[in-house]
């Protein structure tokens, strides 16, 4: 994930930059100031904002605590390099790839290990806590960003910095609805109903909208999302919350409604099957359907003939 092409500053304006872009902060120590080199780009994308840091040796900093409507909570995704934060006796290691959240109601202290690259979403603490009121619980504790929802979150960061340059007052709301879930998603713990229940509510309608439209050959995670009002990234995360992906889910519903076709129909021909459940091919419903119930669509509408007539 490259910066753009920019000059890195040294201390004195590392520091106001991520002030500016983060919290209060100060470097109480660095092993080579002369060397030191940092930047820090911010984008302002409604009520939040999101940053793209990056410098080149270790140190030490602090911050110091904001509250009310300055106070924020940080989705902090560590791209390169190693990031360790004590807050309240709490002590945690970001490593590359991890997420961790961050917030500024108390000092913090935060160390880099040589050097590293972040990219940050800073957003209203009174934002998140009216959503998910055990959200401080979460703050502190990486999470690993390689697969799964975690991956999804990853990609919507990544995709809510290139496109914050365009996103319009009207879209940032919607988009950050979404961005919320997903965080909420990686963050809960798993028995907590708070990450599920709104996945729940979606894999529901994506089960409606599959089961009504399974004869339809260009159907796709594509165009569920546009039917649902939601976005590709978000159709994945409400995919992977059910232990499965979109296109896994539908050929498996495509599969079992042949086979219901071609039970209760015994002598229909297997071809009229592939087209009422979306298959364009008949070779690849012929192979998807043996793979999946040990005999051809052909063989297995003569068992459940010979079923019938017993």
């Amino acid at each position: 994930m490259p910066m753009q092409a920019r000059s890195p500053s040294g201390v004195a304006a590392f520091v106001e930059q991520v002030s500016q872009g983060y919290f209060p902060y100060e470097i109480m120590r660095v092993d080579d100031a002369a060397k030191f080199r940092g930047d820090i780009e911010t984008r302002r994308v409604g009520r939040t904002s999101i940053s793209h840091a990056y410098a080149n040796s270790s140190f030490t900093g602090r911050v110091a605590p904001s509250q009310g409507d300055h106070e924020a909570i940080v989705l902090h995704w560590v791209v390169a390099g190693d990031l360790e934060f004590v807050q309240d006796r709490r002590h945690s290691i970001a490593k590359r790839g991890d997420m961790i959240l961050l917030k500024s109601d108390k000092p913090l202290m935060s160390c880099q290990r040589g050097a590293a690259r972040a990219l940050a979403l800073s957003i209203p603490a009174r934002l998140l806590r009216g959503r998910y009121q055990d959200i401080d619980d979460w703050c502190l504790l990486p999470r690993p960003t390689h697969e799964g929802v975690g991956a999804v979150l990853r990609s919507a960061l990544k995709s809510y910095w290139d496109q914050s340059l365009v996103l319009g007052r009207d879209q940032e709301a919607p988009v950050c609805s979404w961005l919320f879930d997903l965080l909420a998603a990686t963050f809960v713990p798993q028995t907590a109903p708070a990450a599920t229940d709104s996945m729940a509510r979606h894999f529901r309608r994506v089960e409606e909208i599959v089961a009504g439209m399974l004869d339809d050959p260009d159907l796709s995670i594509d165009s569920v999302a546009m039917m649902m009002g939601v976005s590709r990234s978000y159709m994945f995360a409400i995919m992977s919350s059910a232990g499965t992906t979109f296109g896994r889910y539908l050929l498996e519903q495509r599969l079992l409604r042949s086979a219901t076709l071609l039970e209760k129909q015994g002598g229909a021909r297997v071809g009229e099957v592939a087209s009422n459940v979306g298959f364009r091919s008949l070779a690849h419903f012929s192979r998807s359907f043996a793979h999946r119930f040990g005999s051809p669509p052909r063989a297995f509408s003569y068992l459940q003939r010979k079923a019938n007539v017993s």
